[in-house]
């Protein structure tokens, strides 16, 4: 008599796997677009003749603080704010519109 258990519990170890794999190769892959390519482009090209006498690097350099000091200021209070009861479906909403 075969055990159905084991059948299932491998299926669920290929989908960790699967899961594992691709979560891996897509970091890898933001990570490198964003801080080899992207960067390089808007230093680069669309940096060129901005005001002020500072590199275009200064002001990516600027723009990402502003940028991580938003996140690290916003993240806890949206989190509880989606946190409460009855609010995750329209907390869902108004987050996936804003993006």
């Amino acid at each position: 008599m075969s055990n159905p258990a084991s059948g299932s519990r491998t299926t669920e170890r290929a989908g960790v796997l699967a899961w594992a794999l691709w979560d891996c190769g897509s970091t890898g892959l933001s990570a490198i677009v964003v801080t080899f390519v992207f960067s390089v482009y808007l230093t680069g090209t669309v940096g060129e003749g901005m005001p002020g006498g500072a590199p275009p690097a200064s002001w990516l350099g600027r723009a990402l603080s502003v940028a991580g000091l938003t996140i690290a200021v916003l993240a806890p209070v949206i989190g509880v704010w989606v946190d409460a009861p009855r609010r995750r479906r329209m907390a869902l909403t108004i987050l996936t519109v804003l993006a």
